[in-house]
């Protein structure tokens, strides 16, 4: 993914969002308000897109993924997030991060993933953050499965350190899921987005 503007050091230009929250008067629990607002627009614009016709069962049609910055310009020393936007197909779902995986008795299910694979040294990523998933009963799991399915946001903050140097913020993220129904699961996919 490319952050398109300029990083700059100067401060003489306006930078939306929490970095210059001090100045502005704004604690953490405003610019996690921020967030949410920036978060809620985001998804509300990527609402408006067409979702994948039901009934296809090829993992590539199954789930499309689209980012979204926080910010259009960052500098040194900023703290900035990018969402990426999991589209799931209508009649299927994926298993829930692994933190929120209820275990299972006859199976491990294969928890969604997203990590930061290439960035900058000067760029530091912290934990993902998910949404809660919603349980469901499928066929194949006797109890119930924490899952996600239409559109779910996960956030990535990153950290700018103060040596950043580049001019534009390139970095590459891994996604890992498996996909089901409610009856069958396809193979794990691994999905490289840049």
């Amino acid at each position: 993914m490319v952050l398109t503007s300029n990083l700059t050091t100067d401060g003489d230009r306006r930078y939306p969002f929490c970095h210059r929250r001090r100045r502005r008067g704004i604690d953490r629990r405003g610019c996690a308000v921020l967030l949410s607002l920036w978060l809620a627009t985001a998804i509300g614009y990527i609402a408006l897109a067409d979702p994948p016709a039901a009934g296809q069962t090829n993992p590539e049609s199954v789930l499309k993924a689209s980012t979204v910055w926080s910010v259009d310009r960052a500098r040194p020393g900023d703290r900035i997030g990018i969402a990426v936007v999991l589209e799931i197909a209508p009649g299927f779902h994926i298993n829930a991060n692994e933190a929120q995986i209820t275990p299972q008795p006859t199976f491990k299910p294969f928890p969604t993933q997203l990590h930061i694979v290439e960035a900058p040294d000067s760029v530091l990523p912290e934990t993902p953050l998910f949404p809660t998933a919603h349980a469901i009963e499928a066929d194949f799991a006797q109890e119930p499965l924490k899952v996600f399915d239409g559109k779910v946001p996960v956030i990535i903050p990153l950290q700018i350190q103060p040596n950043f140097a580049h001019k534009n913020l390139r970095i590459k993220i891994a996604l890992k899921y498996q996909a089901c129904d409610a009856a069958n699961c396809l193979f794990p996919q691994t999905v490289n987005i840049t």
